[in-house]
Order: structure tokens, then C-alpha cells, then sequence
């Protein structure tokens, strides 16, 4: 004789039935087929939810043993999980995490079984990708992000979770619509007047004193990421003992997304920049009879006051605004970032200075030779005119 069920134990069909869990009220299956036994946790507390699922699973069950295949079924959020914890290093787990919880968790959480995710449904999750926003995503920017995906498929193959690998396609890069633009020697300069316009009529009106602090930082902003290369996140995170007087350089530590360890050799302009801040912090710090000396690990973009600035995009964004650049659409548009690109372009281009190699210029940004040549150089042919004719002149 087999043992009685309790009385809270439901019978639904022969050899399948249904408990709750004694703590969380969780229903739990436990079934036969094929002389094995399966136990396995519903994850609801629903019972109608659970009698629905744990016949869905007999039968599937029943199916696959009767084909001599072993059958693990596991959502795409728990492969997902699964996956992350393999996933060596922060700043790549860190990415992985937030491209699996911003784009593929919406789309592919209610997979119950990560089998169901075939070939056929990453084409349709790539079509709403790139369509679920007004601006459809750079190639590069999908192929990022189709690499989390790919990977997570392919951890899930190896354990046999899935039959086989998932094709994930590749996108042609050299379908990239456009680059970020830059800010030609002219723009430069009406950036740069119109900065120091807006502080000085900050300072000449009394109901827009207070943010005259704002906009001389944001200048210093401007003119350091012009002369260094800096990424916006990298700037955002330099500190103080990442400033190296004496060399004119500054030391980054693990900064910005890329968690970037590189030493950057300074313009004078952005040496005078940071000299400037760093003199509006000790004026402010003497008034209040306390020590000018700088905190180390005080973020460079703050405020007098030591508040830190955490972005300069709305500031920017007015900025532009008050310069009367045009745009035909918003892609065109500046951003800070623009400043980078402004950089290289004009490192390379210089006609009476010796020019970096694009080797020296990718070590300086952080970057590879193909990413300067193929997305920061705005350089054309006629830039080298007289090189090629010969007439450069002495660099």
C-alpha cells in the first residue's frame, strides 16, 4: 500500500499532485513518469496557477523522458542569473547585468523555458530593439549588447539547457549612420565667448549671481575636455589626487564605465582650468577659516562649496541654445562628448605643431587606433593638402 496523502495535498491526476510548502505557502508538484520521480517548486502560491503549470510540466515531462532526452526546464530569467555569477570581472558583469535588466529581461521574461527562445524569436527581439525607441541604436551599440545575449545562450547550451547554440547575428558596423559630431575651430571659439558672456551676465544680475559658480565650471569642463580627450564619465570621476601638478598631467583610477587605469598628458589650457577651480575651492575654504589644502578623493567637478556636479547636460544643452547653433534634427545636435571628438580632430589636423600618431592619440584617449580612425578622427583629405603636395613646412 502507498502512503496516504495528508489532507492538504491535492490529487490531480494519477500520479501527480500538489502540496503547499509548510512555511511560504509555495505549491510544489511532485509526479511520475516513466518510473521517475519529479519534485519541483511551482514558485506560486495561486492554486489554479499551480494546477494549470504543474500539468503543463507532466506532460512535457512524460514527452521528453519518453524520447530518452533529459529535461531540466529553465526560465530565461533564471539562466540569466545563472549566467551573471560566471561572468568574470566587474566591469564586464557589470554591463551584462544592466543590458540583461534594461533590454532582454523586458522581452524575454515571461520564457518559462529558455527553449523557447530560438533563432526565429532573437530576430523578432531585434526588430523591437530597434524600434522601440524614436532613435534606432548604432549597429555597434546593438552588436554590444547582442554579445550579452549571445553568451548567455551559449552557457545555457552548455548546460543543456538548450539543445544547441542560438544564432545571434552579427550587425555590419559599416552601416553606422553617423558619428558624433565635433566642434569646428569656429563653433570652438563661439563656445567658448558665449561662456564667458553667460558668467559675466550672471554676475551683472543679482537674481543670477548664484549660478555664476555653475557656469564658470562648466567653461573649465568645456575647455578641459577639449585639451585632454577625457571621456564625460571620466571627468565626472577624476579627483584631486589624480591631479599631477608638477608633470601637467592627470592619473585616472578606474574611471568611467570602463574602469579606465591611464595616465593623460595635459594642454596648458586645461592645466589653467583646473588651476582655476582648484583656486575658487581654496578662496572658499579660506573665507571659512578652514584649510585650503584640496581633499584627495574630492571630485574636480564640484562646486566651490565642495558639492559635486554630477552632469552638465541640461547647462550644456542652454549653452548651445545661447551659441544659435542650428540643427536639422536632434542626432546632429553637440554633446559634450562632441568635445572629444574636437579633440582628436584637432590633434591630428594641426598645421604648425607635430602631429601624435594615431597610436600615441589611442593610449591618450583610451581607446584603439580603429576606434580613432574609424569614430574620433573627422579629419579629411584636405587637411592634408600641403603634405601631400609637399609643403607641409617644419613640424
Amino acid at each position: 500500500m502507498g502512503r496516504k496523502p495528508n489532507a492538504d495535498t491535492i490529487r490531480l491526476i494519477a500520479g501527480v499532485t500538489l502540496k503547499r510548502h509548510p512555511r511560504t505557502a509555495i505549491w510544489q508538484l511532485s509526479c511520475s513518469a516513466h518510473s521517475q520521480t519529479i519534485r519541483k517548486s511551482l514558485m506560486t502560491t495561486d492554486e489554479t496557477a499551480a494546477r494549470l503549470a504543474a500539468l503543463d510540466y507532466y506532460q512535457a515531462q512524460r514527452e521528453h523522458i519518453r524520447l530518452g532526452k533529459a529535461f531540466n526546464r529553465v526560465s530565461f530569467p533564471e539562466a540569466a542569473t545563472a549566467y551573471l555569477q560566471t561572468v568574470i570581472g566587474k566591469s564586464k558583469r557589470d554591463y551584462h547585468a544592466e543590458t540583461i535588466d534594461r533590454h532582454l529581461l523586458p522581452y524575454f521574461e515571461n520564457f518559462k523555458d529558455i527553449r523557447q527562445v530560438t533563432a526565429g524569436k532573437v530576430s523578432d527581439y531585434l526588430v523591437h530593439r530597434r524600434t522601440k525607441n524614436a532613435r534606432e541604436p548604432e549597429p555597434q551599440t546593438l552588436n554590444r549588447e547582442n554579445t550579452v545575449l549571445r553568451q548567455l545562450l551559449a552557457y545555457a547550451a552548455i548546460q543543456q539547457w538548450l539543445p544547441e547554440k542560438v544564432l545571434v547575428p552579427h550587425i555590419n558596423q559599416s552601416l553606422t549612420a553617423r558619428r558624433r559630431r565635433n566642434f569646428t575651430p569656429a563653433e570652438y571659439g563661439l563656445l567658448v565667448r558665449t561662456a564667458r558672456r553667460r558668467i559675466q551676465e550672471a554676475m551683472d544680475n543679482p537674481r543670477e549671481r548664484h549660478v555664476a559658480d555653475q557656469r564658470r565650471l562648466l567653461l573649465d569642463a568645456i575647455v578641459i575636455m577639449a585639451n585632454s580627450g577625457l571621456r564625460v564619465d571620466e571627468l565626472h570621476k577624476l579627483n584631486w589626487r589624480g591631479v599631477l601638478w608638477a608633470d601637467g598631467d592627470i592619473q585616472l583610477e578606474r574611471a568611467g564605465k570602463r574602469r579606465s587605469n591611464r595616465r593623460l598628458v595635459l594642454n596648458e589650457s586645461a592645466i589653467f582650468a583646473l588651476k582655476r577651480i582648484a583656486k575658487r575651492r581654496q578662496l572658499w575654504l579660506g573665507r571659512r577659516q578652514e584649510s585650503t589644502e584640496l581633499d584627495p578623493l574630492e571630485p574636480v567637478m564640484s562646486l566651490p562649496s565642495g558639492i559635486p556636479v554630477t552632469s552638465f547636460k541640461k547647462q550644456f544643452r542652454t549653452l548651445l541654445d545661447a551659441c544659435g547653433f542650428e540643427y536639422r534634427n536632434a542626432a546632429e545636435r553637440h554633446s559634450l562628448t562632441s568635445l572629444r571628438h574636437t579633440y582628436a580632430t584637432r590633434l591630428l589636423t594641426r598645421k604648425h605643431r607635430a602631429r601624435p600618431t594615431v597610436s600615441a592619440l589611442a593610449k591618450q584617449m583610451g581607446t584603439s587606433t580603429k576606434m580613432i580612425e574609424a569614430h574620433y578622427a573627422h579629419d579629411t583629405v584636405e587637411d592634408y593638402r600641403d603634405d601631400i603636395r609637399g609643403r607641409g613646412g617644419k613640424r
